[in-house]
Order: C-alpha cells, then structure tokens, then sequence
C-alpha cells in the first residue's frame, strides 16, 4: 500500500512525532492536522464490496487539491466525479467513462455536513465520505500502535450513526461499525473497513477500501488540465446558485437575512458566499420544500468549514403532513438530537435543534415564524453552534 517510490528530496509527507502514549481522540486530531499541511496529493484507492465478494471492486486514481477540490477517475465503466468548491469556478462533473457527455453541474453550492470534514477528500470512497456519521466507541482509550500487513498502524473504531434500512436480507447490507488503519508516521487513512459488528464477538468485513499514495508528488503545482471540464460535457439545472460578495446575495433576498456575530474560532474569515432564486428540497426523502432566496455563507480557515444557510420557507410550502422536517433528515436513519430554545439574538425565543449524527458533526436548525429556516453546521462543537444561533442579528 505504499508507494513504489520512497518521498523525494523537497516532497515530503507533512511529519509528525508518532505519539506512542496518547489516546484515539488525539490520534484524531494529528490526522487532521496532517490534512491541513497537505496542498495537493495523488494516489489511489481500491474499493471492493458486496461482501468482499469479485462483485464489486476497482482501482480508482484520485488527485486531491486542499482544500475545495477533487477528482477521481476510475477503469473503464466506473464512475468518474470531479468536484471543485473553488469560488465562481464552483463545478461538479458526474459521468461514467463511456459516456461522451458526463453532467456538469456548474456554480453548485456543495456545503452539506460531510464537506466541511477535513477528512472527507482524502477518506472517500465514489467521493463518499467515510467519517461522516461515525463516532469514536472509546475516544479516552490508549491509542496503541499495532501491526497490519507489514506497516505500523492506528487502529480507529467508529460506530456508525444506526440505519433503520441495514437489515440483513433487506436492501443494503448492515454496516454498523468503521475500521480505520491510521499510518503512524503520514497519519493518512490506508485501509478503511465496513463492519458488521451486530453480532457479540462476530466481526463481518461488508466492505473495504485501501489507499496508497504518490508522496513524490506531495504538495506539487496541480496540472490546470486535471481540473477542467470535460469536453461535450452537457450542463444541468443547479437551481441559479452562484458565487457572489455576501452583501450583493442578502440585497437580492426578499426577507431578512440574519447575519452570524461569533465564529466558532477566532480568526476565521468569511470564504465564499453565494445565492439561489430556490434552494434544493431537504430532509428525508426530500420531504421538506425547496424554498426560496437561498443564502450561503462559508466561513473557516485552513481545511475547516462552518456554514450559515437562509431560505424562506413560507407556511402555505411547509403546510404538508408532519410540518417542516429536519432539513439533515436521512432516510431510514434513527438520529440523536435535542430541543433548545435561543436565548438571545434575532431569533430569541425559538425553539432550535440539534442534531446529533455523531459526536463530531454535529448540526443546528430552526425555521422562525416567520418562516425563514436557518441551517448552522461545520467544524463546530454544541455549545459553538449555539453561542453562533444566539449571536444572529437581521
């Protein structure tokens, strides 16, 4: 699983001393922070599934650009994502490798939960994130270091936000638990295991995917050609999302706009913002109405992400059997949350919840009387999503 080629003079990986007396939440926190030193980085993943099974498996090559861009580009058949978050250049193409005319999605305003994770590039499978709605079983116990196929590894248990859906036998199968193998010296994900841990003292591997990586090539100048659109690539309704100043998209709204007064981090700065006539359907299933004069605001620093979304949902739109939902809502998915009403700022008085999908992710929304529904969500803990609701002002 490591490259070929040892790292080169001037290419090497980001370093950081190998902690032989820490715990797995620390573990954790040097993974991210080696993602955030990395600028660009190629390598591939093998991906193999339907129970481990010749069914389902493929290499796949990926050249990751921290931190808004990825591509991945599969053998012959697969599928093939681009995906570039990267100001008015915002794009994402969809398309399998025979087909002369992949979708193209220009302007996309990709800022759902799972791509404010400074994990998510780099742990992907299909550009799926593999961290999101997962938690750490014991995040206090001793991360040891351990051997798996001749390389020194972390061993990284996450138990996975419980699905209704994953009944033996029944549609997909049941994947209750994460095996992440940790480098000890990269602090790059290598092998990544989907588990079937339902039964006690029973582990079934449903799925896996292994990583290597060109570390000749870490933090070199990315090729301009590997992030352009395709030729004959055929353009797809995004809904008039475009990148714009966060004043020129509050100006063009027809309501309010609450603007956030405390960050969850000093020194973070406004990254992009952008605007939407209508705004996507939500929640499970897509239940939740698209709405109208969508806002987003992003915010960070490095690889961190934290979003601010508006959309004015009306009554008479949100007036279907069982209300407005929880515009995160997975299908099938039984998630944590909780009530809390705000204390101060412009929504003060209105009833918030928060969402609970895992220890690390977590989200908060509200919808007001007056039927704006604001979305809080990134590299934030509970109480930093609450001090941010409490600190909106319109």
């Amino acid at each position: 699983e490591r490259s070929a080629h040892g790292p080169s003079p001037g290419s090497q990986p980001p370093t950081t001393l190998a902690p032989r007396q820490t715990n797995l939440a620390a573990v954790l926190v040097r993974v991210e922070r080696a993602v955030r030193e990395i600028r660009t980085l190629r390598g591939a993943f093998t991906w193999s599934g339907r129970d481990l099974s010749q069914e389902l498996k493929g290499t796949y090559r990926f050249v990751y650009a921290s931190p808004d861009r990825l591509r991945i580009q599969g053998p012959p058949g697969a599928l093939f994502t681009l995906r570039i978050i990267d100001g008015l250049k915002a794009r994402r193409v969809w398309a399998l490798h025979d087909d002369p005319r992949p979708a193209l999605w220009k302007g996309t305003p990709l800022v759902r939960p799972q791509d404010e994770d400074a994990l998510g590039p780099l742990a992907t499978s299909f550009s799926a994130p593999t961290w999101f709605r997962g938690r750490l079983e014991d995040p206090d116990r001793p991360a040891k270091v351990q051997q798996r196929n001749g390389r020194e590894v972390y061993l990284l248990v996450l138990e996975r936000e419980r699905d209704a859906l994953g009944i033996p036998g029944v549609g997909a199968p049941l994947i209750t638990h994460l095996e992440v193998w940790v480098d000890t010296t990269t602090y790059l994900p290598v092998r990544i295991q989907y588990q079937d841990r339902s039964k006690p003292g029973r582990i079934v591997v449903r799925q896996q995917v292994r990583y290597s990586y060109d570390f000749k090539h870490v933090n070199d100048p990315v090729p301009a050609e590997e992030f352009a659109i395709p030729p004959g690539a055929e353009v797809r309704e995004d809904r008039g999302f475009r990148t714009m100043p966060l004043k020129a998209a509050i100006a063009r709204a027809g309501y309010r706009v609450p603007r956030v007064g405390k960050l969850p981090q000093r020194g973070w700065t406004l990254l992009r913002a952008g605007y939407a006539p209508t705004g996507s359907p939500t929640g499970s299933e897509a239940g939740n109405p698209a709405g109208r004069d969508l806002v987003v605001a992003v915010y960070g620093s490095g690889l961190e992400r934290f979003v601010v979304t508006t959309v004015l949902v009306g009554d008479q739109e949100a007036g279907r059997v069982g209300g407005y939902g929880d515009p995160f809502g997975a299908e099938g998915a039984v998630r944590a949350s909780r009530r809390y009403r705000l204390r101060h700022g412009a929504f003060a008085g209105t009833v918030a919840t928060i969402g609970l999908p895992s220890d690390d992710t977590p989200y908060l929304w509200l919808r007001s009387t007056g039927g704006v529904v604001v979305t809080l969500r990134g590299a934030a803990t509970v109480d930093q999503l609450v001090a941010a609701a409490e600190s909106l002002t319109r």
